[in-house]
């Protein structure tokens, strides 16, 4: 990608480098907090609590913008024609955003099974109870969700170039622009898309099929050998 294709697709990467940021600034902030702490406490808990809020905010307001700037770059993109650029601003933002997706999900995993283990499994039957923690469950699942709207926009754009080409019929389309919208499915679906209809992005196709194989197959494995035993 040369740097006139770099500025080009400006919004697409800058949306998956700030989402994707957010565990190790996070991660980055704590230790600050430590070595402050460990240093002589210079600042109060109440400051780096206030200061954590703050930068919070800011980051999910960035990640916000750059959504919506480049759901509209989408719509701008499918009228002036460039169904490559909508193609490879789809492969960018569901690639891209590939490794952040899969570090969400094992550490909400692991969070669930750490209350689960502490609860010695009463926190499900707390949930009836507690309305509250549903909410929650509901707004982190819908949060990261919301995060794939970008990407599935384009992933639409693309779909709408692959019925006017006529290389896709009206029901074969209405199915890829659903899958565009779930987990997953929409990475898998993108990669067809990408190598089936338009003959592109193969080889980082095959990376990507490579990382969802193998995941896949250790979960087979370990299901296996529980199921076995």
């Amino acid at each position: 990608m040369n740097e006139t294709q770099k500025r080009t697709y400006i919004l697409p990467i800058a949306y998956d480098i700030l989402l994707s940021s957010g565990f190790p600034l996070t991660i980055a902030y704590i230790c600050f907090c430590g070595f402050v702490g460990y240093a002589g406490k210079f600042l109060s808990p109440q400051f780096l609590i206030t200061g954590y809020v703050v930068c919070a905010v800011l980051w999910f307001f960035a990640v916000f913008v750059l959504g919506v700037l480049n759901i509209v770059q989408s719509f701008r993109k499918y009228a002036q024609g460039a169904d490559i650029y909508c193609l490879n601003a789809m492969l960018t933002l569901k690639y891209g955003l590939v490794v952040y997706f899969i570090l969400n999900f094992a550490a909400y995993a692991l969070i669930a099974l750490v209350l689960l283990a502490a609860s010695r499994g009463t926190l499900i039957l707390a949930f009836p109870l507690y309305p509250m923690y549903g909410a929650i469950f509901l707004a982190i699942t819908g949060g990261t969700w919301l995060a794939l709207l970008p990407g599935a926009f384009y992933g639409i754009q693309v779909v709408r170039f692959g019925r006017v080409q006529e290389k896709l019929t009206p029901a074969t389309a209405v199915l890829h622009g659903i899958l565009q919208f779930f987990f997953l499915f929409d990475v898998l679906d993108a990669l067809y898309l990408s190598v089936k209809l338009w003959g592109r992005g193969k080889k980082s196709a095959a990376v990507i099929g490579i990382v969802y194989a193998v995941p896949a197959c250790l979960l087979l494995y370990f299901f296996l050998r529980w199921y076995v035993s």
